[in-house]
């Protein structure tokens, strides 16, 4: 092969790279999309049931978000999302897998994390984002968000599951008034 061949497979090789990571990751946000997420899911529980270690997953949704957008206009409420995406990666670690699940859900994967430790780092980003003060054409939005946690160890459970009873927990912690974190519960 030819040096001009190798350079040119080379940068085709970059530009495949760089286009799989357009594609699994939300353009708004730039955290991972919704389907990069179900397959990462799906990844993470089959490791974690192969080799029987914890993993726990957090479904957040921003609180009253809708209000925003009617208050602030969309361009404010997008501008909650950024900041909102710019908070999770801040507050969680390079292993953890962070998305937007969808409008202004989001998505959290914690490899080899019990539900302690899950719990605080919840309350974690939920203080960091009650602490906010976003600054739109000179008003403040203020926001809260809550949290709903799913833990697994030693189940067998599809991703589909995991994510239904962290939708569970989350909409728990809307009942009960919002601005927290509820760990999934079978009872």
């Amino acid at each position: 092969m030819s040096a001009d061949m190798i350079n040119d497979l080379l940068e085709q090789r970059n530009e495949i790279q760089m286009l799989k990571q357009q594609v699994a990751r939300d353009s708004m946000t730039e955290l991972y999309n919704h389907n990069h997420f179900r397959e990462t899911l799906q990844i993470e529980i089959s490791r974690a049931q192969r080799y029987k270690i914890p993993l726990s997953l957090i479904m957040a949704d921003i609180d009253n978000f809708k209000s925003i957008n009617d208050t602030f206009g969309h361009i404010a409420g997008d501008r909650v999302i950024k900041t909102v995406a710019g908070c999770l990666r801040k507050e969680l670690r390079e292993s953890d897998r962070i998305a937007r699940y969808g409008g202004d859900e989001f998505a959290v994967i914690l490899p080899e994390t019990e539900i302690n430790g899950a719990l605080m780092v919840a309350e974690r980003i939920r203080k960091s984002i009650e602490a906010l003060r976003i600054n739109h054409e000179g008003d403040f939005v203020n926001l809260t968000m809550s949290f709903g946690i799913f833990f697994c160890l030693d189940e067998k459970i599809s991703p589909d599951e995991s994510i239904k009873r962290a939708d569970s927990a989350l909409y728990q912690a809307k009942k009960r008034g919002r601005n927290q974190c509820c760990v999934f519960s079978k009872n």
